[in-house]
């Protein structure tokens, strides 16, 4: 993590990764969130303007236990 990155994430407890995921992960992660998203709509029984929390996100697709071990992420999170 960059000091720059370090204070950020002091300071308020995230940093903003620009260009973090290639397009094909960016799409894949996306697609998980569409599934994920009418799969909770179809259960809970919202309209898709109606809002929604998920939690453990992780337990929802196979998708998001993917960015876990990113090769990108998991040295940042070591760090954070």
């Amino acid at each position: 993590m960059t000091e720059q990155q370090q204070e950020a994430f002091d300071t308020t407890g995230f940093i903003i990764l620009d260009n973090f995921l290639s397009k094909n992960e960016l799409d894949n992660i996306l697609s998980a969130v569409d599934e994920v998203g009418d799969k909770v709509r179809r259960i809970r029984g919202l309209r898709p303007d109606e809002p929604f929390a998920v939690r453990n996100a992780l337990a929802h697709h196979e998708s998001f236990l993917d960015l876990i071990d990113h090769p990108k992420m998991l040295p940042l999170v070591v760090d954070a």
